[in-house]
């Protein structure tokens, strides 16, 4: 309840006191250092995910929370690590392979990230950000049509989808369509996006 308010301290307290009545209680070690890395103490909460991993080995979510603690570290090879982890004990983690693609675009691998996009999706297919980062890597790969194709998707399941619109407008940009480079800056900026805004009023469109 305490970390729900955002109240890390007072909920690593709790924690604490959990522990010390049952040294054994893995999912305490788990949420203690999720209000760790919530306090930006990322090296303390990878310390308390260890602990709840050595308590269950098969702990899965631990080894997803362990990977985004050091993705927050810029550690992306042992995030990388972290998920593969995950997912070998839970094969059916969005979410680990959504946060693993991310960690292989740090990483400039572009493809790998790309695979890790695709295997989100086939799980989650509704994951409308893994679509976008997709886009991103393929616009990394200078293969503009497939990102924009990945941008669509994004739209088509969340219509509202200002990053997508934004993006797919700098792949139109790149493709010397400008028309529809507009267009999508305009939608963009219509939804709220304020990068999008910015360029058409420097630009003198309006939207």
């Amino acid at each position: 309840s305490y970390y729900y308010l955002e109240d890390d301290r007072e909920a690593i307290r709790c924690y604490q006191k959990a522990i010390a009545i049952d040294p054994n209680y893995a999912y305490a070690y788990n949420n203690m250092g999720n209000a760790y890395k919530s306090l930006e103490d990322y090296r303390e909460a990878i310390h308390c995910y260890q602990k709840a991993i050595a308590i269950d080995p098969n702990f899965a979510y631990a080894y997803y929370n362990m990977g985004n603690a050091y993705a927050n570290l810029e550690d992306n090879r042992e995030a990388i690590r972290c998920y593969q982890k995950a997912i070998a004990i839970d094969p059916n983690d969005a979410y680990a392979y959504y946060h693993m693609g991310i960690a292989y675009d740090n990483l400039e691998d572009y493809r790998e990230a790309i695979r890790c996009y695709q295997k989100a999706i086939a799980i989650d297919p509704n994951l409308t950000i893994a679509y976008s980062l997709m886009g991103i890597a393929y616009d990394n790969l200078e293969d503009y049509r497939e990102a924009i194709r990945c941008y669509q998707k994004a739209i088509a399941i969340d219509p509202n989808d200002a990053y997508a619109y934004w993006f797919m407008g700098i792949a139109y940009g790149e493709l010397g369509n400008i028309k529809e480079k507009i267009k999508c800056y305009q939608q963009a900026a219509r939804l709220g996006d304020e990068d999008a805004q910015v360029w058409l009023r420097d630009n003198a469109y309006s939207w």
